[in-house]
């Protein structure tokens, strides 16, 4: 069930005794005003990464069999298999000047950019920004940081946790994406919540350099995941 991952070797054993303390003093909901205040009201919290990527891209409106979705070359192993599963085609991009080709192709319905982006140059940034396509920025920080480029979509993924159950913050900073909005919020609430206990489990073999084979998207986190989570960058 588990098995070796370089991106595990990085969770601590402090994160492990972290996660065990939050178990016995179980926080109320002070955590979400916090990540609220931090990311805005919209906030959404989902398992992970790869969960939040197919719930955006499934439910853009205007989402047509055939059309194309924008992806950095590094992650291309990573998000490739989602956008192909929802009937879409990758279009494959390095750097700042395919990038902005990509933007003014036709059929091209989002563009998942990594939030180093942001410094580009006031000229190509303001020909990105006013592109047709959905931008939705990934960032994979300790600490999220504010990102200087104008997106539809923000991802923060902490990396002191294994990707498996690694909670990802999603943030639509406007109301254009409605759908997005209502799809995030019904995963939320119907989703099944891991418990405690199998929580502890994931963090534990984490720290030994281990990883769940099964990656759980078909689960949300608990609080205690929303609690680290806002410890992360306070």
């Amino acid at each position: 069930m588990f098995v070796k991952s370089k991106h595990a070797r990085g969770v601590s054993r402090a994160t492990l005794l972290r996660a065990v303390f939050y178990i016995y003093i179980y926080p109320k909901n002070g955590f979400l005003k916090k990540l609220r205040d931090r990311f805005g009201f919209g906030v959404r919290l989902v398992l992970n990464t790869e969960l939040a990527m197919t719930i955006i891209v499934k439910n853009i409106h205007g989402r047509e069999p055939g059309m194309f979705v924008g992806i950095e070359s590094r992650n291309l192993r990573r998000f490739s298999p989602i956008v192909e599963k929802l009937g879409l085609k990758v279009l494959p991009y390095d750097g700042e000047k395919e990038l902005l080709e990509i933007a003014r192709t036709v059929h091209v319905l989002a563009i998942i950019i990594p939030d180093s982006y942001g410094a580009m140059g006031m000229r190509k940034k303001s020909k990105f920004e006013s592109s047709a396509p959905i931008k939705i920025v990934y960032q994979n920080k300790k600490q999220p940081k504010s990102v200087a480029l104008q997106h539809d979509v923000y991802i923060w993924e902490p990396r002191l946790l294994p990707r498996t159950m690694c909670g990802a913050v999603v943030v639509v900073p406007n109301d254009s994406l409605v759908s997005v909005n209502d799809a995030l919020r019904t995963v939320n609430q119907e989703r099944q919540r891991m418990p405690p206990n199998g929580f502890i489990r994931e963090i534990y073999w984490a720290t030994k350099g281990y990883e769940n084979r099964y990656r759980r998207i078909d689960k949300s986190p608990p609080r205690v995941l929303a609690r680290m989570l806002y410890d992360f960058y306070k």
